[in-house]
C-alpha cells in the first residue's frame, strides 16, 4: 500500500510540474498529439505479493496458518478508449493476463506449533481488470492514474504429507499509476505500477472425513511494461 501511495504522489508531482511549465510558457495553442481513440496492445511484467493463509477444522479442534511471499511474471493483452479534452485525458481500459506464480510455504503452524511435513500453496491461472484511466498529456507523453475492478482464478491448498487444493474465482479492486509515450502516430509504450487486492479466497478441503475451511488473502504489487497500437493515427497539427 505504501508503494501505491508513493507512486500516486510521484504522479501528481510530475503532473503539477508539467502543468506549471505549460502555464508559465503560455501554452494555449493546439496540442502536438491527440490521444482520443481506440487502442489495443500487449504487456508483461513482474508481480510480488503477500499471502495470508488460515484454515480451521470442523469441529474446531485445529487451526492451521501460514504467511508467505509470492512472485512471478505476467503476460497479457489490453484494449481501451481515450477521450481528450485540452491536456486532460480520460478513458476506460480492460486487460487479461496469464500469471506464472507458484507460491509455497516451507511449513505450517498447526495450533501454534511448526509442522515441517506440510506446507501451504497458492497460484493463479489468470487475472484481469476493467479500469478507468485519468491522465495529463504533455505532447506525446501521458501521465496517468488508473483504478477499477480486478478478477482472477486463484488456487490454494496444501502439499507434502497431505496434498489437496481448490480454486476460487475472485473479484476485488486494483489501482495504480503510469507513464505512456507515443512514438509516431500509432505506437505507444508504457510503464505502469498497480496494487491489487482480490479479497478472500474461501474453500473447503477434506483430510479424510474432516473438513478444513480455508481462507486465503493475497495482495499483489505488479510492475508492467507494454506496447499499444492506436487504431487511428493521431492528429498532429505541427506536422
Amino acid at each position: 500500500m505504501k508503494t501505491l501511495l508513493l507512486s500516486s504522489a510521484l504522479l501528481m508531482t510530475i503532473v503539477t510540474c508539467v502543468s506549471a511549465q505549460d502555464l508559465g510558457s503560455g501554452a494555449g495553442g493546439p496540442l502536438a498529439y491527440e490521444w482520443t481513440g481506440f487502442y489495443f496492445g500487449a504487456q508483461g511484467g513482474f508481480a510480488r505479493g503477500d499471502v495470508d493463509h488460515v484454515g480451521l477444522t470442523s469441529p474446531a479442534t485445529s487451526r492451521v496458518a501460514a504467511q508467505y511471499d509470492l512472485d512471478g511474471y505476467a503476460l497479457g493483452l489490453h484494449a481501451g478508449y481515450n477521450s481528450q479534452s485540452g491536456s486532460w485525458v480520460h478513458g476506460i481500459e480492460g486487460d487479461a493476463e496469464f500469471f506464472n506464480i507458484d507460491a509455497r510455504s516451507a511449513s505450517l503452524l498447526v495450533n501454534g506449533v511448526v509442522n515441517n511435513t506440510i506446507g501451504a500453496k497458492t497460484d493463479f491461472d489468470w487475472i484481469g481488470s476493467l479500469r478507468a484511466r485519468v491522465g495529463y498529456a504533455h505532447d506525446e507523453t501521458l501521465f496517468y492514474s488508473t483504478a477499477g475492478i480486478a478478477f482472477a482464478n486463484q488456487r490454494n491448498g496444501y502439499y507434502g504429507a497431505v496434498t489437496m487444493d481448490y480454486s476460487d474465482k475472485l473479484i476485488g479492486w486494483t489501482a495504480g499509476a503510469g507513464i505512456e509515450h507515443a512514438f509516431g502516430e500509432r505506437i505507444r509504450a508504457r510503464l505502469e505500477y498497480r496494487y491489487t487486492d482480490l479479497g478472500a479466497a474461501k474453500g473447503t478441503l477434506y483430510s479424510g472425513i474432516i473438513p478444513i475451511y480455508t481462507e486465503v488473502n493475497v495482495e499483489l504489487h505488479t510492475v508492467r511494461a507494454g506496447i499499444s497500437i492506436a487504431l487511428q493515427p493521431a492528429m498532429n497539427p505541427f506536422q
